[in-house]
């Protein structure tokens, strides 16, 4: 597939949400990274930090919102890559990152603010961030292992774990495999239900 501009690929849709919120996802922008950063550090606390768990200290949590942003700005400059945009409201609630630079496409990020967790926002990036990647290609991302939420979120879209690499044991590793391929053998398929 030859790389294209994610405007090309998107133009601008509204998705109606598992809930009454209506997203539009659209591809992203540098103004809206400004737009949602006064609520990033919260959205990424409850993505990386088990429920009941210490939070992450001021100094951590600025480091990881430094990470994000960069990837987010990076991302909008690098034709391999695509931001997507969930707009519900009139304003920015999340935002996904894939990068394609790898016969692998890869969800970098995934980030929905907290107000809009479970209105079906994580769902329209996710579907989005999909359609980008070829029809035969797997995408892969890492998650938080103790993010049940996510984990749960990312099986009932054909995720499977793998190996997150050595000396990981903070993050899982999950792929979804193209409908058309057979499973890799290091990547087994979910049980049908």
């Amino acid at each position: 597939m030859a790389s294209r501009r994610p405007d090309v690929i998107l133009g601008s849709m509204s998705i109606e949400a598992t809930s009454v919120d209506t997203y539009r996802v659209r591809p992203g922008r540098a103004e809206d990274l400004r737009q949602i950063q006064p609520e990033m550090a919260e959205a990424i606390q409850a993505a990386l930090v088990e429920p009941g768990k210490v939070r992450l200290t001021p100094d951590e949590r600025a480091c990881v919102v430094a990470s994000v942003e960069a990837a987010f700005s990076q991302a909008l400059r690098d034709v391999r890559q695509s931001v997507l945009v969930g707009e519900g409201g009139g304003r920015v609630c999340g935002f996904a990152i894939v990068d394609r630079s790898e016969r692998v496409p890869d969800l970098r990020w995934i980030v929905v603010l907290p107000s809009r967790l479970g209105g079906g926002l994580a769902q329209a990036l996710l579907d989005e961030a999909v359609g980008l990647c070829p029809d035969d290609a797997p995408l892969s991302l890492v998650v938080a292992a103790g993010n049940q939420r996510a984990i749960r979120f990312f099986r009932r879209n054909r995720f499977v774990e793998g190996p997150s690499g050595a000396g990981v044991c903070h993050i899982l590793r999950m792929r979804r495999m193209p409908v058309s391929s057979r499973p890799a053998a290091d990547f087994p398929q979910p049980p049908r239900r």
